[in-house]
């Protein structure tokens, strides 16, 4: 037979925590991409000639949804 151990909600307390915290910095990541993204699709050719990125670049980057990015960006 199995013996069931009670874990006291204090020692889940930093796991719990820890979850929350994952999802809400990744909902933070999410809607800095989208923010970029936006950003990117509002600058005029000047601005996009500064940072060396053409125009069709800077339009296929700002329709790619926020959760569609680099692993490298979401780290």
């Amino acid at each position: 037979m199995t013996t069931m151990t009670h874990t006291p909600r204090s020692a889940l307390f930093p796991v719990i925590l820890t979850a929350r915290l994952g999802v809400l910095d990744r909902l933070l990541t999410l809607h800095s991409i989208y923010n970029e993204r936006r950003a990117l699709a509002q600058m005029d050719a000047s601005r996009l000639s500064d940072i060396g990125v053409t125009r069709s670049a800077a339009r296929a980057e700002s329709r790619r949804a926020a959760w569609d990015a680099p692993e490298r960006w979401t780290r």
